[in-house]
């Protein structure tokens, strides 16, 4: 096999998403993580502070709006580090909740829990799509003047849409997931 083929077989695009997955596997199936998240209150704590990433930005995007005048680089600053401690809580929620895994690597249990809290993603962020058109609609519909999103709340819409639809899977699991049985391997050792 010539050196060509050799790089062409490594970097293919079936190869890396293999070895995607066998990584995320390792780090969702790392009895650390299992003990660490085993733990319902854990997660439902995990979940709350989501929640309140969420609506933290929500409201911090909306006043900035309101209140252009001053402090853009804070708030932007402070946008992105919420961002940044959401994606980090939401990817931990993943691995707590095995929806990182790739479908192949779950049981069946596990794969209907990760099909039911998909769906149930989608449909919590319908309503959230469907309340904030009926938010825009109904006065644009029922007034004699001629009324107009506000453009104040073009980036804590897009902030609450965005967060919601890409948290909702994990936090459904890690907020309705009983307490994980640690194998006695797994459990961590107490002297």
């Amino acid at each position: 096999m010539s050196a060509v083929s050799r790089f062409i077989d490594e970097f293919r695009p079936s190869q890396i998403k293999r070895d995607i997955d066998d990584v995320t596997r390792y780090h969702s199936e790392n009895p650390k993580v299992r003990a660490r998240w085993a733990s319902r209150s854990r997660r439902r704590a995990a979940v709350l502070l989501v929640g309140a990433l969420i609506l933290g930005g929500t409201v911090l995007l909306g006043w900035q709006s309101q209140d252009s005048g001053r402090g853009g680089l804070a708030v932007a600053l402070t946008v992105v580090v919420l961002m940044i401690v959401f994606v980090w809580l939401v990817t931990q929620l993943g691995m707590a909740t095995r929806l990182s895994m790739s479908y192949q690597h779950l049981d069946e249990r596990q794969r209907i829990e990760r099909d039911r809290s998909t769906r149930i993603g989608h449909h919590v962020t319908a309503a959230v799509l469907v309340t904030a058109l009926l938010l825009v609609m109904v006065p644009n519909v029922f007034s004699y003047d001629a009324v107009s999103f506000p453009g104040e709340l073009t980036w804590p819409l897009l902030w609450l849409i965005v967060m919601v639809h890409t948290s909702a899977p994990s936090v459904y699991l890690a907020w309705t997931q009983p307490d994980e049985i640690l194998d006695d391997e797994d459990e961590p050792l107490r002297g």
